[in-house]
């Protein structure tokens, strides 16, 4: 672990074993502890360890019930994580030293490391992603803006195999204007307009990859309605 993560530019803001956090109602044989870096928190489970970058972290206090106390709420792209400290200090110093670690990670820092930014992480952020195990979006690399662990604003997704949409997200899907292209054997095909819910609704474009193109009114990405058809 130690291998992979070393880096120059890291640092150590906080340890569990030196300052306690634990996953919520964690089983009493199970092994979890969390090491704080200035990019990134690690999640160590017996030998195998889980990095998630901070830029792309929203992190919330619980409130104190009767389920839980002291607790820390997580969420992440493809991930949430509920801990818990044992004391209200322990959560008032991780809650401080996680929120620092976030704004540092998208404010960056100035001259002599001095960073000037909000008093909190902003809600909306632009940044790269990779995914992993959505199964609508699994391997793709978005880059854009996020809201609370959301593809939310503007963005590209970009998949291995050529597909790409470029325009407007909401709430994790296509949302807005936007065009989309589906690389095939004979050429690509490009679906331009507005989606809602992930697909084009109302007035658009599709140009096919035997160069067709249709111009006029979808439904579910498809023609529906008065629309123009050309061929060749």
């Amino acid at each position: 672990m130690v291998e992979a993560l070393a880096n120059p530019s890291r640092r150590l803001l906080r340890d569990s074993r030196t300052s306690p956090i634990n996953v919520h109602n964690a089983g009493r044989f199970s092994s979890h502890s969390f090491v704080l870096l200035t990019d990134v928190l690690v999640h160590i489970q017996y030998s195998n360890f889980t990095t998630y970058n901070l830029n792309i972290m929203w992190v919330e206090p619980v409130p104190n019930s009767s389920s839980i106390q002291n607790g820390i709420f997580i969420t992440l792209p493809e991930d949430y994580l509920t801990l818990a400290c044992p004391t209200s200090s322990d959560k008032s110093q991780w809650m401080y030293a996680l929120q620092e670690g976030i704004k540092r990670s998208v404010y960056g820092t100035g001259e002599a490391g001095l960073v000037v930014m909000p008093r909190t992480p902003p809600l909306v952020r632009n940044a790269s992603y990779t995914f992993t195990k959505s199964t609508q979006y699994k391997d793709a690399t978005y880059n854009g803006q996020w809201f609370f662990g959301k593809l939310h604003g503007e963005g590209i997704m970009t998949w291995p195999d050529g597909r790409q949409y470029e325009g407007q997200f909401r709430q994790n899907v296509y949302h807005g204007p936007g065009q989309l292209e589906v690389p095939s054997p004979g050429g690509v095909t490009v679906y331009e307009g507005t989606w809602k819910n992930g697909k084009l609704e109302g007035k658009g474009i599709i140009r096919y990859a035997n160069k067709d193109v249709y111009i006029g009114y979808l439904h579910e990405s498809q023609p529906h309605g008065h629309g123009e058809i050309k061929k060749g």
